[in-house]
C-alpha cells in the first residue's frame, strides 16, 4: 500500500510535467507569432507596401459622348462638354509649397486657390481627395 507521501510525489510530478508541457507549448505559440509577425513585417515589407498602394490608388474610367439632345425646335437641350478635374491626395505630397508652385505654372493657380485649398484640407476627411481644379481644360507641360 501507498503511503499519502509516495502519492502526493506521483500527483506532484504528475502536475509538474503537465505544466512544463503546456509551459513549452504557450512559448512555442507565442515563437511562432512573433516569427510570423518578423515574417510579415520585415522580410515581406516590400511586397505588402507595393499592394497597399496599389488598393489605395483609385482608376475612374471615362463615359463615351452621349451625343446632343435637341428639343422639337432644334435647340439644344443637353450637349457634351468636355470637363477635367485635378485631385490631390494630400498624403502622396512631400511639399506642398512646392506643388503650389507647379501647379501655378501649369494652371491658374493664385494665392486666393491657394489659401482655399488649404482650408478645405483641415475640413476633409483622411480617405478623400481633394479636387485642386475643375471645370477647366488643363494642359500639363513636362
Amino acid at each position: 500500500m501507498r503511503s499519502f507521501s509516495e502519492t502526493f510525489e506521483n500527483k506532484s510530478r504528475l502536475i509538474t510535467r503537465r505544466m512544463f508541457i503546456l509551459s513549452s507549448l504557450k512559448i512555442a505559440i507565442f515563437v511562432a507569432i512573433i516569427t510570423r509577425l518578423f515574417y510579415l513585417q520585415i522580410s515581406e515589407n516590400i511586397k505588402w507596401r507595393t499592394l497597399s498602394d496599389k488598393n489605395r490608388l483609385r482608376e475612374w474610367k471615362t463615359v463615351p459622348q452621349r451625343g446632343i439632345i435637341e428639343d422639337y425646335f432644334g435647340e439644344k437641350i443637353a450637349k457634351n462638354t468636355q470637363v477635367f478635374q485635378l485631385h490631390m491626395i494630400p498624403e502622396d505630397v512631400p511639399n506642398l509649397e512646392e506643388l503650389f508652385f507647379r501647379l501655378s505654372k501649369i494652371i491658374d493657380f493664385d494665392e486666393r486657390k491657394k489659401r482655399r485649398l488649404i482650408k478645405r484640407l483641415k475640413k476633409r476627411k483622411p480617405w478623400e481627395p481633394i479636387i485642386v481644379s475643375e471645370h477647366k481644360a488643363l494642359l500639363f507641360a513636362t
